[in-house]
């Protein structure tokens, strides 16, 4: 994985410093070494494996380890965060999307939300479930429309209530 960031033969790298054991000059021979072959610049921490750099293809990698880290892409118009966890701490969120947002989700999505939960679509929204769908409200549901409401069920329907109301 080394020759991947550094340009030469990093076997030979100290090779000037035989019988040196001085910590200040591997520390000068670190910041003097080529650090990316001669098409990418970047920086990485010798200590760690935390690396900035802006490849060939215009790519700007900002990793702290081995899929970790985020990667602007121009040539596919993307910011890609690759991480184990990732954690948001904000105060206000705001997302505007202009073509189409999906989410693949392989185990549990939760939302949780202290407030009122508000989704507005100026075309049509659709919901689709494999599998089963529950909606559990500890106060009222209210669904309300200009126009139809259709319920289809491939096999029975049920409605169960102290009361039925319809007008």
């Amino acid at each position: 994985m080394i020759n991947d960031w550094l340009s030469g033969d990093p076997d030979n790298l100290f090779e000037d410093l035989r019988g040196a054991n001085s910590v200040k000059e591997v520390k000068k021979i670190l910041i003097k070494a080529p650090l990316y072959n001669s098409e990418e610049v970047g920086l990485f921490h010798p200590n760690n494996s935390a690396v900035v750099k802006i490849r060939e293809n215009g790519c700007i990698d900002i990793f702290t380890a081995t899929n970790q880290g985020i990667r602007i892409d121009p040539n596919y118009h993307t910011i890609n965060l690759m991480t184990a966890n990732e954690l948001h701490h904000i105060s206000r969120y705001q997302a505007w999307v202009d073509g189409t947002v999906r989410w693949d989700v392989h185990e549990e999505f939760d939302v949780i939300c202290d407030s009122d939960i508000s989704m507005y679509s100026k075309k049509d929204w659709l919901v689709s479930v494999i599998g089963k769908a529950t909606i559990n409200a500890h106060d009222d549901i209210e669904l309300n429309t200009n126009k139809s409401i259709r319920m289809h069920a491939g096999d029975d329907m049920y409605f169960d209530a102290k009361t039925y109301r319809f007008k």
